[in-house]
């Protein structure tokens, strides 16, 4: 009986001992696992280099919310200037009825100032 007793200890303790081992075997694995390798740096520093890129790429055609609110008060700043000038000025066909009446007033004084010589 004390065989008995003996050799089950001793496959208590194997069995234990393999169990602990294969524990720490499949932790060190998994440690192992989640390292990058050399390619994967490599993969992930070109998809940076392309991210980087594209965000350049988008920061050279959109604006920010601050520009946009600029270039609105700007447009609205122009908006008013142009009403101003519509309001004030003249139209094209007055300019040039205008200038015809000039025109035709100069040619009257001519042909008065040639008469009276």
């Amino acid at each position: 009986m004390n065989y008995e007793v003996v050799t089950t200890v001793v496959g208590i303790i194997i069995t234990a001992v393999v169990g602990v081992v294969g524990f720490f075997l499949k932790r060190t694995m998994n440690r192992q696992d989640e390292f990058a390798t050399k390619t994967d740096v490599k993969r992930v520093e070109k998809e940076v280099e392309e991210h980087k890129h594209d965000i350049k790429t988008l920061n050279d055609k959109y604006v920010t919310k601050a520009e946009l609110q600029e270039i609105k008060r700007d447009i609205s700043d122009m908006r008013s200037d142009i009403d101003y000038v519509k309001s004030n000025s003249i139209s094209r066909e007055d300019f040039f009825r205008n200038i015809t009446e000039v025109k035709d007033d100069i040619k009257d004084l001519k042909d008065f100032l040639m008469k009276g010589r």
